[in-house]
């Protein structure tokens, strides 16, 4: 298995753009990250919402902490607040590179989604054997939608299937061919993102 994706994956643990710090999340994290998934109305394409504080502990340490590779923490720097959380799963068997997010509702309509799913965008353009930029999302959620296409990916296709919430819908598979050919041996960085 080449892991030479993952490594790198590894080593970029914290991505600066014009706003945002993408950032691996703490403990400290717990009350922003509780009012964005505690959200009913924000998630209702996604996960269900949090019942309590408690049950956002538990969820912050097993899906963030517990393997925080490729998870980050969405920082607005301007506030030092967390407004969200993206994620960046990488199959290097399949070569893809998967993004998730989520972004307090409080938050949306200022580009900062956008502005983050392009930084993991451009990390996955860098990576090692990773050919393929995908996403999947429902039908319902256009927002979601806009985002995606507002980046450069291509809706490849529709499947009728359940929720997260275990509810039927229509999934969505987006995706971008990345140009990364093999041409990155070294490792070396072809970007840089704003300090």
């Amino acid at each position: 298995m080449d892991n030479r994706a993952l490594v790198y994956l590894a080593e970029n643990r914290i991505l600066e753009t014009e706003r945002l710090l993408l950032r691996p999340m703490t403990m400290d994290d717990l009350l922003d990250y509780h009012e964005y998934t505690s959200d009913g109305e924000l998630l209702k394409y996604d996960y269900p919402e949090h019942q309590s504080i408690e049950e956002s502990r538990e969820s912050l340490v097993l899906y963030n902490l517990s393997a925080p590779l490729g998870r980050y923490g969405i920082e607005l720097k301007s506030e030092g607040k967390l407004i969200g959380n993206i994620s960046l799963r990488i199959d290097t068997e399949q070569e893809t590179a998967e993004i998730g997010y989520t972004v307090n509702a409080n938050y949306h309509r200022k580009g900062y989604a956008t502005e983050a799913a392009l930084a993991l965008k451009e990390l996955a353009q860098n990576m090692p054997r990773i050919k393929i930029f995908l996403a999947h999302t429902t039908k319902p959620n256009l927002a979601s939608q806009g985002l995606l296409e507002k980046i450069g990916m291509t809706l490849m296709w529709e499947k009728a299937g359940l929720s997260l919430r275990g509810e039927p819908t229509i999934r969505l598979r987006y995706e971008s061919k990345l140009k990364n050919d093999e041409k990155e041996e070294s490792g070396t960085k072809r970007f840089q993102f704003l300090k």
